[in-house]
Formats: structure tokens, sequence, C-alpha cells
């Protein structure tokens, strides 16, 4: 069992940097969107999305700082 948790303790680090590709992916096409018309909803996901990156960010960080 423990050397599961350390493999996906491994894992970890590589998760949270795809899910930042995704994120920043969806934040590109939302703010294309939003040059080409503006939507009050849209502008309130992008900005959702925004801060979640930024706390995934910072957990990538942090787990890179303790491998």
């Amino acid at each position: 069992m423990r050397a599961l948790i350390d493999f996906l303790d491994l894992l970890k680090p590589g998760w949270q940097l795809f899910q930042i590709l995704v994120m920043s992916g969806l934040v590109l096409y939302a703010v294309y969107s939003l040059v080409r018309r503006f939507d009050a909803l849209l502008a309130l996901l992008v900005g959702c999305i925004l801060s979640s990156m930024a706390i995934v960010t910072d957990w990538f960080l942090f787990a890179l700082q303790t491998e």
C-alpha cells in the first residue's frame, strides 16, 4: 500500500501540470470569445477559471518543492 501511495505522490505534479494546461486553453478560448462578443456570464467564467488556475499553480509549485 505504501508503494501505491508513493507512486501516486509521484504522479501528482504531472496531473496538476495537465490541469494547468487545460485551464489555460479554456481561458484563451473564453478570452477570444469575449473579444468577439462581450457576455457577462462568460466574463464571470473567465474569472472563476483564472482563480482556480492560480490555486492549482500554487499547489503545483508546492508539490515540486517538496519532491
